[in-house]
């Protein structure tokens, strides 16, 4: 049996983001909403771009949350949302993302072990 060594990336890049959300000051909002946003740019995308099988649902929502967090910190840095509403938001919809992705793994595990 074929071993996967590809390292999924996902809760990496969801945890630097928390970070750099969770470091994020009134006084340093746009460098670090950018900064956050710019992180979340690594984030892959469910399937290839053109690809129209549809992806396994957690991989789906995870995305669309990241794109949703994405979306909120770009609205916080055109002061649309106030920096604590971003903030919060933003982690919110980041944490589902990675407890969805964390979820979905280990529910592979599993059902790789029990069979």
């Amino acid at each position: 049996m074929k071993q996967d060594t590809t390292k999924d990336k996902r809760p990496t890049v969801l945890m630097q983001c928390i970070d750099i959300l969770t470091g994020t000051t009134p006084e340093t909002i746009k460098t670090g909403f950018t900064n956050a946003v710019d992180t979340l740019g690594d984030y892959p995308r469910p399937t290839e771009k053109g690809n129209t099988t549809e992806p396994p649902t957690p991989d789906l929502i995870g995305y669309l949350l990241v794109s949703n967090a994405r979306n909120i910190l770009k609205l916080g840095r055109l002061e649309y949302y106030t920096f604590l509403k971003a903030q919060y938001k933003a982690i919110e919809n980041l944490s589902s993302a990675l407890e969805i992705i964390t979820n979905a793994k280990i529910n592979q595990l599993k059902e790789k072990f029990n069979k």
